[in-house]
């Protein structure tokens, strides 16, 4: 059997050596610091499913959850397709045995899931894992951090970047007033 840490040690090393600037292992770490706040919230209000999520489960999957991305530019347009699918298959390929376990699934779905578009979370609600919901909300709040973009996209005239970014977090303000459950991702998710 796989242990845990030789996963989260796994997605250390593909984002310490991340082609991306903006998909890199400080992402990484930010996403993890983000997924333990939300779910120390939903701990504190008694959530039922937060109970039983470790904290190493929270690190495998902030960490693995960019790995196929990790491959590529920002320019790349290959690290958008079907991202989240590629990095669980990239998991699923470097341990086997990931599949062993429901412990280690959850990891995998939230993964595969976690950047679905806003309508089907919609569609879903409820339906997709308490873990799913951590990653979700956490990597929106890294969608609108502004410092990221430029990193990532240094080459992209200023104008554009900052219509695109600026419609982009609209978007994904606008969408997540009914999909975010976490008071932590409400009062972070803001543009700039």
């Amino acid at each position: 059997m796989i242990s845990i840490k030789k996963i989260i040690n796994y997605g250390i090393e593909c984002m310490s050596m991340s082609l991306s600037k903006s998909h890199d292992i400080g992402h990484a770490k930010r996403i993890v610091r983000h997924m333990k706040n939300i779910h120390r919230e939903f701990l504190e209000k008694g959530y039922e499913e937060a109970f039983g999520i470790t904290l190493e489960t929270i690190e495998a999957v902030g960490y693995c959850h960019d790995i196929y991305k990790a491959g590529f530019t920002d320019y790349d347009p290959r690290s958008l397709i079907l991202e989240d699918f590629r990095s669980a298959r990239i998991l699923s390929q470097r341990f086997p045995s990931i599949h062993s376990s429901v412990k280690y699934e959850e990891i995998l779905h939230a993964i595969r899931y976690h950047n679905r578009s806003t309508i089907f979370f919609f569609l879903n609600r409820n339906k997709y894992s308490y873990i799913t919901q951590l990653l979700y909300e956490a990597d929106n709040i890294e969608a609108l951090n502004y410092s990221r973009a430029v990193k990532g996209f240094d080459r992209t005239p200023r104008l554009i970047l900052n219509a695109g970014y600026i419609l982009y977090g609209m978007y994904i303000l606008i969408s997540n007033i009914i999909l975010n459950k976490s008071e932590y991702a409400k009062e972070h998710y803001r543009l700039g």
